[in-house]
Order: structure tokens, then sequence, then C-alpha cells
């Protein structure tokens, strides 16, 4: 097992915390020693000889859209062994992206996407990636005119979702956007699967969450951002 934690050096400043057991958390270890240690007992693992990569450390995937690393770690009980965490491309230097409650004539407007994760449509608010370099404010302007089609009148940050904490180091921002224009007019990407808006006033939308028709959760987070401000009653 690799004991260089070159890879960490990568990671913004906060992903580089290495933590203490003795305070109850999970911290990163980097002695020699203890990395041995971890990579013999992972050797030993009925999923050793499936990967290569089953036993090192450091950075073990990575694409144009996400790396996943492997940590060596310390739990607070004192025993040793692994944690991942997955970083999406953009989260390296800030915010990976954006997601949008619009609001359009008093109703909010969602989109109807095809994910291949669930194999399903889903009910969802317009969301997007942050290209490298773009602010966030560029970023929710781009979607906006990609999902929606209009242009936006009143933009407020509702704050941040971290839709997996125990495995993602994904921060991303919400915002309401109040959105004037005629009729919306999407203009999505090649690769995406829209189909038809669901437009409709909060108070509607609580009965398709309570009915499980509304799921993802960056959704459910923004509409309870957005609650927690009074924007949404």
């Amino acid at each position: 097992m690799d004991s260089n934690h070159g890879y960490l050096r990568i990671l913004p400043d906060w992903a580089r915390y290495s933590g203490n057991s003795g305070r109850e958390e999970i911290e990163i270890v980097s002695d020699e020693i203890s990395v041995n240690r971890i990579g013999k007992k992972r050797e030993s693992s009925k999923f050793s000889g499936v990967d290569e990569r089953f036993t090192q450390v450091g950075t073990v995937f990575e694409d144009e859209y996400i790396v996943v690393v492997r940590d060596p770690v310390k739990f607070p009980n004192g025993s040793a062994g692994t944690y991942l965490r997955i970083f999406e491309r953009p989260s390296l230097s800030g915010a990976s992206g954006v997601v949008l409650l619009p609001v359009w004539r008093g109703k909010i407007v969602l989109r109807n996407v095809f994910r291949h994760a669930t194999r399903r449509w889903e009910i969802e608010l317009p969301r997007g990636y942050r290209e490298e370099g773009q602010s966030e404010m560029e970023a929710v302007k781009k979607e906006l005119a990609e999902e929606v089609g209009l242009e936006p009148e009143k933009i407020e940050r509702l704050g941040s979702i971290w839709p997996n904490t125990g495995l993602l180091a994904t921060e991303v921002a919400a915002y309401y956007v109040l959105v004037g224009g005629d009729i919306p007019e999407p203009r999505p990407e090649p690769t995406e699967a829209f189909s038809w808006f669901v437009m409709e006033r909060y108070d509607r939308l609580k009965d398709r969450i309570s009915l499980g028709e509304i799921r993802d959760g960056f959704t459910l987070a923004a509409f309870q951002l957005a609650f927690a401000k009074g924007i949404l009653v």
C-alpha cells in the first residue's frame, strides 16, 4: 500500500484537514507503519484481488467528472481502516454546481427529467455543474437560460447543500430566482433528457412530495431552505 499522501495536495484546504481520533474524529493517518497495517488488512479481505487498486490509498479513480480518493484512517475507537471520498471536479476549486428554485407568475418551475442512475423520470428543480472559472452567478444565469429559457428579475442565494456527507465531498449552491417573460422555453444540451415542465404553487407541490412524486434530494433541500427563509410558506 502506497503511503504517499501527495494526493491531498490537489484537494481544497478544508478537505486536507487530518482530524484527531482522540477528539472522536476520523483521523487521516500518514505514518508508514499504520498505512502498511491497513494495507495488509485490506489484502486479507474477500474482495482483495478483484482490482489491483483495492489496496491503494490516494487517488484510486478519476475522470472528467469526479475524483475518488481512499484515505487511510484511524477511527475514534482506535481501529484503523480506509474511507472513500468522492469529489466532483468543480468542487476542487469551489462549489461544484447550482440548483435553482425558479418562480414564474407565482408558480415554481420544475423539469421532468429522465435520470440514468434511477432509470426513471424524476420531477426536479433545474440544476447543473459549474464550469471551470465560472462564478456561481454565471452558473445560475446559464442554467436558467438553458433549462427554463427565461431571464431573471431577482436572484437570492438560499444557502448550500451537501447531498451525501457520508461519501460525497460536494457542495451545491441553492438559489431562489424570480423569472419574467411569457412562456418558458428550454434549450437543453444534447446529452440531457428533458420532457415537460411542472409548474405549480408550493402548496400543491407539498402534496406531490408527500406522495413520493418528488424525491430528488437537491429539490427537497432547496424547498426546505426557501421555507426556512420565509420565501415559501
